[in-house]
């Protein structure tokens, strides 16, 4: 049993807090000696993005979060940019709006913006315990019912474009348990794209772990998407 858990200093804020905020990913199994070189590689890559995004943040982190100016974070993999905030989330809206009233009531509006400020985030937060997010994200939401291809594409839409934290990391506990079980070849191809979102550790941490699930299902398809993404960075 591997088992990763993220927990950083703690800021005065959260410090009465910190087992609301504990962000801890669970992994069984072994990663292969590559898998496990090419996961690190990963995390890198994201702990340097997370870098970046407090760089050009001015190291300022008590700006509330401006649902309608979020951050344009440019994921470059080997294909076009993807821009965060340019995703039409009309087709999905009411499933937005049915995860934002479900974390809703069983968020704690204080801690919420405790937790932003401690990680650093632009990103809104409920205040939610892991808990009980994943046992919300479990019990279910009504496109649960769709084929998973279309549950994919539902994540993928609210992920690109909501302005919450918390609906990102219900994405990511939603298919925490799935790549345990076995990696859909259609996984990768969508949430590569997913670091362009990463604004604080904790989100960096569980991407993390569906990447290196993946790296070890599929390495030949990961790596030949870092090495042109690293080549399409270097060439400018």
């Amino acid at each position: 049993m591997l088992r990763r858990t993220c927990r950083p200093q703690e800021g005065p804020l959260v410090h009465a807090a910190r087992d609301d905020r504990s962000c801890d990913a669970q992994d069984s199994g072994l990663l292969t000696h590559a898998a496990r070189d090419g996961a690190e590689r990963v995390r890198r890559r994201l702990g340097r993005m997370k870098d970046s995004h407090r760089q050009q943040r001015g190291g300022s982190r008590k700006r509330k979060p401006d649902p309608l100016h979020l951050p344009m974070v440019v994921c470059l993999q080997d294909d076009a940019p993807i821009l965060a905030t340019n995703v039409n989330l009309s087709p999905h809206r009411d499933y937005h709006e049915e995860v934002v009233q479900a974390l809703t009531a069983i968020g704690n509006p204080a801690l919420g913006e405790a937790i932003r400020e401690d990680r650093g985030s632009q990103l809104g937060h409920f205040g939610i315990r892991f808990p009980e997010l994943r046992q919300r994200v479990t019990h279910g939401f009504s496109f649960y019912d769709l084929p998973e291809e279309q549950v994919l594409e539902v994540w993928d839409t609210l992920w690109r474009s909501s302005p919450y934290g918390d609906v990102l990391f219900a994405a990511l506990e939603y298919y925490a348990p799935v790549v345990r079980k076995g990696v859909s070849p259609s996984l990768w191809p969508v949430i590569r794209h997913w670091s362009g979102r990463v604004d604080n550790w904790c989100h960096s941490d569980l991407l993390s772990g569906l990447y290196s699930r993946i790296l070890e299902r599929y390495p030949d398809e990961v790596f030949r998407s870092y090495r042109r993404g690293t080549q399409r960075t270097a060439s400018g």
